[in-house]
């Protein structure tokens, strides 16, 4: 059942994803238990899953946005961070995602944090030059830009930036 609602997720079947992954996430749940590696990555799958449905139900600037997908990945972290160690591949790839998901947002502070663990650990275990701590140091460089714009803006509503 994961792995078919794995490739419904990839071919963008996100309702028909939800229900079989929902389903995996149960029978894993009641066979393995909420905390073994298999479940977690099921769970991982719905935060995804959640966050493709969100971002084509709910306006950009919606707070909804990718509510109910923070949740499941937040959860699906905590447990990966027990489970596997922080610094486990699979519990960065988490880290990476709600990044994504909290930037899409628009929570730079939340955002930064996990991009900075995410670039704290490529720079430890893959180095300066490799493309994905490239990739995560532009991430780290757009919420910046976009939290100085925000600043710039606010204090421009309120006149006290003449």
């Amino acid at each position: 059942m994961h792995c078919i609602g794995e490739i419904l997720l990839q071919r963008e079947l996100i309702k028909d994803a939800l229900t079989m992954l929902r389903d995996a996430y149960d029978a894993r749940k009641m066979f393995y238990g909420q905390h073994h590696p298999l479940t977690l990555s099921t769970q991982f799958l719905i935060g995804k899953a959640l966050l493709k449905a969100s971002l084509w139900r709910h306006r950009p600037s919606s707070p909804q946005k990718g509510k109910s997908a923070v949740m499941s990945l937040e959860e699906t972290l905590h447990g990966f961070d027990k489970v596997l160690g922080p610094e486990h591949p699979k519990t960065m790839e988490v880290v990476d995602c709600l990044g994504d998901v909290l930037l899409q947002r628009d929570e730079f502070v939340l955002a930064g944090n996990y991009f900075q663990r995410y670039y704290d650990y490529l720079m430890k275990h893959k180095g300066a030059m490799h493309r994905s701590t490239s990739e995560v140091a532009y991430k780290l460089a757009v919420i910046t830009e976009r939290s100085i714009g925000k600043i710039i803006t606010t204090l421009t509503d309120s006149q006290l930036f003449v």
